[in-house]
This record gives structure tokens, C-alpha cells and sequence, in this order.
């Protein structure tokens, strides 16, 4: 065999190793591509199943409100109910309207489910809140949780809120992402009672 084709099938099998080696950078380019996708659906899936139970919350207490037209006053809350809160003690002489809150408290609390004593049931630091628009006409009710990673404004990254239920609540740890309730999420509804004649 002459020098010259020698030479030649050794450039063929390097040139072939680089190829190998050029398939393996972009196949792990690929699987750590994957691997951040599915912990990214991971972070997603937790936030749409956080999102679901506040819509829960949010639906038991306004629909609360509206079979107990009479006391929908009485539903008011000074500051958010819930996570951090003690949820009010009943009396025997208790009003239907201070059974409410004091469920709903509980359930913000996760008292629902627990898991070696701890209340797990819920959002996390779920808190909730209700004010009167038009006293004895128009409530606006809110349930307010963390969520995993920071969201922002579209230009200056800054948290937006419709309410101030649990404002300053949700910052995190000095460096950490979640600065300036920035993990803070909410979702607010709009209970009209309407007037019966």
C-alpha cells in the first residue's frame, strides 16, 4: 500500500471522529435543552394547579356571600385572612357570616389537607381578602398566593397588582428573584348583590 492512501484513510477516520464528536455536542445540546423545557412544564403545571385552587377559594366565599345577603357586610375583612393570620375563634352565639370568614380562613391556611400535622391543602401563603365598593351592593374579593418564579411588568420588571391584599407579603430573601412582590399572584372577583324587592 503506497504513503499516499494510507494518509488518505487516516484523514477519513479523523474527519469521521469529528463528525462523531460534533453529533454528541449537539445530541446533549438537545437533552439539556429537554431537561430545562421539562422543568420549566414542572413550574407551569405547579403555577395552573396554584391558579385552580385560588379560583376555588375565590368562588366559595362570593358564592358564600351571595346565600347571606343580610350580613354580606359583615364579610369585610381588615387586611388578608389566611397565611399568617388567626383565623377567629367561634362562640356558640357565632353568626353564619363569622362561620364563613372563619372557613374560608381555614382553607387559605390549607387546613383541607394535612401532612405530618402540617396544613398542606392549599396555595402557598394563601391569603384572602374582601372589601366593599358600595357597602351592601359591590364587593371586591381577592385570593392572593407565591407563585415559583418572578413575573413583571412588560417594561421595567415590576410587579402588577389590581389590589393591595397582601402587599409586601411576598418578598423574598435578599438576592433571591422574588424581591418586590414579584412572586406574587392574584386573582380578584367582583360580587354585586343585587337589591330584591
Amino acid at each position: 500500500m503506497s504513503p499516499s492512501a494510507v494518509g488518505g484513510r487516516g484523514n477519513e477516520q479523523g474527519a469521521t471522529l469529528v463528525e462523531v464528536l460534533i453529533t454528541m455536542v449537539i445530541l446533549i445540546t438537545g437533552l439539556l435543552g429537554l431537561v430545562a423545557l421539562q422543568a420549566r412544564l414542572q413550574i407551569a403545571q405547579i403555577e395552573a394547579y396554584q391558579r385552580a385552587q385560588a379560583a376555588v377559594l375565590l368562588a366559595d366565599i362570593s358564592e358564600r356571600m351571595l346565600a347571606n345577603r343580610i350580613g354580606v357586610g359583615e364579610y369585610v375583612t381588615n387586611g388578608p385572612i389566611g397565611t399568617g393570620s388567626n383565623c377567629a375563634t367561634l362562640t356558640a352565639a357565632g353568626t353564619r357570616t363569622q362561620s364563613d370568614v372563619r372557613e374560608w380562613c381555614d382553607l387559605l391556611q390549607g387546613a383541607s389537607t394535612t401532612l405530618s400535622g402540617a396544613q398542606v391543602g392549599t396555595l402557598t401563603n394563601g391569603r384572602g381578602c374582601v372589601e366593599a365598593i358600595v357597602a351592601g351592593s359591590l364587593y371586591r374579593v381577592a385570593v392572593v398566593w407565591q407563585g415559583l418564579a418572578p413575573i413583571g411588568g412588560p417594561d421595567d420588571g415590576a410587579a402588577i397588582t389590581s389590589t393591595t391584599c397582601g402587599n409586601g407579603l411576598y418578598d423574598g430573601a435578599a438576592g433571591t428573584p422574588c424581591t418586590a412582590d414579584l412572586c406574587r399572584r392574584e386573582l380578584v372577583s367582583t360580587v354585586r348583590i343585587a337589591r330584591l324587592l
